[in-house]
């Protein structure tokens, strides 16, 4: 099973791979793990050394059990691209992480100075640091938003965490507009 503490918690994951998930970190004894709960989880009778174990089933469970551990590997990663989806639609930018990242901070390195919100300040900051790579990148802007790493969110951060960005993106706008209106004529 992957590192990844959100892989540890989220329902957002398939039934079959819950299950997967939850007899192997509860396993006590390998025998049953391997010849009971795997199998059960993914829909296949127990293997017994007498009974005849059909070729088909023997193909379901295993085609079930490499599902099951691809989400668990894969749902992170899943879930930093949804993220990143979020953060471009917040913004009004498509693309890949390393393009959102570029024209996010290309356009908080223009508000810079017109900011006062030390949230705002933060955010913008964290936004234009070129000292991470894209990933780090992300869930350093991901976990600003939400005072938590997405590593070690659980299924109801995701909703924060939308709420924040949503909160972030109107705030950044707002300065966007009064940045590029430019300052009031002066009465001659």
């Amino acid at each position: 099973m992957p590192d990844s503490r959100y892989a540890r918690r989220t329902q957002r994951i398939s039934p079959v791979a819950q299950q997967i998930r939850e007899h192997l970190t509860t396993a006590t004894r390998p025998d049953k793990l391997v010849f009971e709960d795997l199998p059960g989880a993914c829909g296949i009778p127990p293997i017994t050394p007498r009974a005849p174990f059909a070729e088909e089933e023997l193909t379901r469970f295993i085609t079930a059990l490499r599902e099951g551990f691809a989400e668990l590997h894969h749902c992170y990663d899943e879930l930093l691209v949804d993220l990143t989806r979020s953060i471009g639609q917040a913004f009004g930018i498509d693309g890949t992480r390393s393009h959102v990242r570029l024209r996010l901070a290309e356009r908080a390195e223009a508000i810079r100075d017109w900011v006062a919100d030390p949230a705002l300040k933060s955010f913008i900051l964290r936004v234009a640091d070129r000292s991470f790579d894209d990933l780090l990148w992300l869930e350093s802007v991901v976990a600003l938003l939400t005072q938590k790493p997405p590593s070690g969110w659980r299924d109801d951060d995701r909703a924060k965490f939308e709420v924040s960005l949503t909160n972030m993106a109107r705030l950044f706008a707002h300065i966007e507009r009064l940045a590029f209106s430019g300052p009031p004529a002066q009465a001659e």
